[in-house]
């Protein structure tokens, strides 16, 4: 009887240094005094509007031109009305690679061509082949995104500039994203010259 009346003594200590018992209610504070280090409260008319979040609301309708997906070549809606024409002035860049060395031909009608500046002259037969890729494909009817953000410095990037009766049209492409007829123009374009 002694053991079992030591036991629960011990365990009535332990249940008040735990915090057993019942725990006392916070002091309120008197609404009529005024704490000197409190931070004051500014008036209600003072206090910006509170911020409210509203559901986003997203369009149901059917978008009629969704983007496509990069690398994609979109087929012009009309046909070129100067297909057959035979293209005034084609730039070609190329910049980026490993070696980072850029490369830039400029191809005339006649067949003048500049190399990185250094001249030379193709043939009538290579022009008409340039021509010939440049209405296949409908080089002015070009629709797509060729190119992405965040692309590493290494891969090589193409501006395509072409003049023809008065208009210009700049396709720029990345290694990557080059659809079937454009990496063909492009590998025609990069060996001029050689």
């Amino acid at each position: 009887m002694r053991y079992t009346a030591l036991l629960l003594l011990i365990c009535a200590f332990a249940l008040v240094a735990c915090g057993g018992g019942e725990t006392p209610a916070p002091p309120t504070a008197d609404p009529n005094v005024v704490d000197p280090n409190a931070t004051p409260v500014p008036e209600r008319s003072t206090l910006p509007p509170p911020i409210t979040l509203s559901p986003r609301e997203y369009s149901t309708d059917e978008v009629s031109d969704p983007l496509p997906v990069p690398g994609t070549l979109v087929a012009a809606a009309t046909p070129d009305p100067d297909a057959g024409l035979v293209f005034d002035r084609i730039l070609f860049e190329r910049t980026g690679g490993i070696a980072g060395v850029p490369l830039t031909i400029e191809i005339l009608s006649n067949g003048s061509v500049t190399r990185d500046g250094q001249p030379r002259t193709i043939g009538a037969d290579l022009v008409t082949l340039i021509d010939g890729q440049l209405d296949l494909m409908n080089y002015f009817g070009i629709q797509g995104v060729f190119t992405a953000p965040g692309t590493s410095a290494d891969i090589y990037t193409y501006n395509i500039t072409v003049e023809r009766n008065g208009a210009s049209l700049t396709v720029k492409a990345q290694d990557g994203f080059i659809p079937p007829d454009i990496q063909r123009l492009i590998s025609l374009l990069q060996d001029i010259g050689l």
